[in-house]
């Protein structure tokens, strides 16, 4: 059954959540001394495989358990006929066992990472590089954010142009890593060899900046932006009158929302996919999207109920309030849902988080920008609505620079397909080359 209303934006809801110790978190090996394969174990019932050299993956198994004693893993893929059956070695921290498609292989596991589980990617920079990297923190009150600044090997009279990097929705590393990508290390190399300077950070949450608190809001998130963008603007080698940010998606948002709020210090900004129009509104025409793409388009009943749903929560006050109102809702939306079921969907938009994001509305705070806007989104977004978000944009920034990218997705990564558009993992393409080109080239003319 297709799982529709509790879709949380920017990949948010696609981030494997990986364990740690025991049995749980990615294994790999090779069969046959040439073929790798990847198993991630999420949880004692749910387990991923992926076959990088053959372009698949995270097939979800049908059957996966790790017994009581956490010393041994089963997992089973009924469509291909497939098997594992392994003794965890604690002293060794390796799996061993019998891998069964036809017949039967030894297979020996140990500890991968998540980019294990994909594909070669290409665009993923790899030192020694001709530029500077430097690790540095910087605070937003009493958090501790810490990243990674990157800057043209030859200083420059004035100083060179600076930009903060501004991730999506969930806690992201600094290089938005997502499916083995690198979004955000690719985006700094091709700037800083275009001669801007490039700060790209952990969020909280992440890498090695501070812990989450839980109650943290996009505007929480906009300030550790700012923080960011004010460290640069402090840095000897940087033109402080030449420094913006550049968002994706909620982090596109955040960079529109600062650039409103503080038109005398955000100088330029760049929105990858960021959302323009009120979230309530988003929300729906995410689940109608994303519902499309998978090939289960939403019946005008359905829409009805999110759209319901979506304005209890922007109207809501009370957490406990909001599930006893949702909760009928959710079940009239699924009939088939057990209790269990129903519950476990009211976790994500009862949020603080999610809560906030519906209720957010950009809207008085991109009248207020006076500074340049580049604004772009792929035409095969299924997240972040094209059309919905560059037209608020458009009507509300008149001077913004506003592209549509033909054929391209919440990514900015080209698919085969529209109906490809969200098997991030399975694009070999971390970003789109006429998208690196396009905002290299018009932050260096600003």
């Amino acid at each position: 059954m297709r799982k529709i209303f509790a879709v949380v934006l920017a990949c948010f809801a696609a981030i494997a959540a990986f364990g740690s110790g025991g049995i749980r978190g990615v294994w790999k090996g090779t069969l046959m001394g040439r073929i790798p394969v990847v198993f991630n174990v999420v949880n004692d019932s749910t387990a991923t495989m992926s076959s990088p050299a053959q372009g698949v993956s995270e097939i979800p198994c049908d059957y996966a358990r790790v017994n009581a004693a956490g010393d041994s893993l089963e997992v089973y893929i009924k469509r291909l006929q497939l098997s594992f059956r392994g003794a965890y070695k604690p002293a060794k921290d390796e799996i061993g066992g019998v891998f069964m498609q036809g017949v039967m292989m030894p297979l020996t596991l140990v500890r991968g990472k998540e980019s294990d589980m994909y594909p070669e990617r290409p665009q993923t920079p790899v030192g020694p590089f001709d530029y500077r990297e430097e690790e540095v923190s910087f605070r937003n009150g009493d958090v501790t954010l810490c990243g990674t600044l990157t800057m043209p090997s030859q200083p420059v009279s004035g100083g060179f142009p600076a930009v903060v990097l501004a991730s999506g929705s969930g806690a992201q590393n600094r290089d938005e890593e997502l499916f083995g990508h690198k979004p955000f290390a690719v985006l700094a190399d091709k700037l800083t060899r275009s001669g801007v300077a490039v700060l790209r950070f952990d969020d909280r949450g992440a890498g090695e900046s501070d812990a989450l608190r839980g109650d943290e809001t996009t505007m929480d998130f906009a300030g550790d932006v700012m923080a960011g963008l004010r460290y640069l603007r402090e840095r000897p080698e940087v033109d402080d009158a030449r420094v913006g940010i550049l968002g994706h998606s909620e982090g596109g948002t955040e960079a529109l929302i600062n650039a409103g709020l503080y038109p005398r210090e955000v100088n330029f900004v760049v929105s990858l996919a960021g959302m323009a129009v009120k979230g309530e509104e988003l929300m729906v025409k995410q689940n109608e999207d994303i519902c499309e793409v998978s090939g289960t388009p939403l019946k005008d009943g359905e829409v009805d109920i999110l759209r319901r749903m979506f304005r209890v929560i922007a109207e809501s006050s009370d957490s406990l309030e909001l599930a006893n109102t949702l909760r009928p809702l959710v079940a009239e939306l699924h009939p088939a849902y057990t209790p269990e079921q129903v519950e476990a969907d009211l976790r994500v938009p009862t949020m603080p988080w999610y809560v906030a994001f519906v209720k957010l509305d950009p809207g008085p705070y991109l009248s207020r920008i006076e500074c340049p806007v580049l604004a772009l989104n792929g035409t095969w977004d299924a997240q972040v609505n094209c059309e919905m978000n560059l037209g608020a944009i458009e009507a509300a920034v008149p001077t913004a620079e506003v592209v549509r990218m033909e054929n391209l997705n919440h990514m900015f990564q080209r698919p085969s397909s529209s109906s490809e558009s969200m098997k991030y993992g399975t694009i070999t393409q971390t970003i789109s080359p006429e998208v690196l080109d396009l905002i290299a080239r018009w932050i260096v003319e600003r």
